[in-house]
């Protein structure tokens, strides 16, 4: 899963990855990805959406790329 504000820095490392066969960026990306999909508890819909939207999962990835809501990992 991707979350929405993530979605700018995987599509540059996938653009990356196909142009320049620069594995790093996308492999960076979907690690921090995987962490934090790891952290939602999916065992419950109400509570995962919750979880999501506490942590700017549903932001849009222009307020990301400019400084604004990130994703949040626990302890950040």
């Amino acid at each position: 899963m991707i979350p929405n504000v993530y979605r700018t820095e995987y599509l540059q490392a996938l653009r990356a990855l196909t142009h320049n066969h620069r594995t790093a960026s996308l492999i960076s990306v979907v690690d921090y990805a995987q962490r934090f999909v790891s952290e939602i508890d999916f065992s419950n819909y109400a509570e995962a959406v919750k979880q999501l939207v506490a942590r700017h999962a549903f932001g849009k990835p222009a307020d990301a790329m400019g400084g604004g809501d990130k994703l949040i990992l626990r302890g950040q």
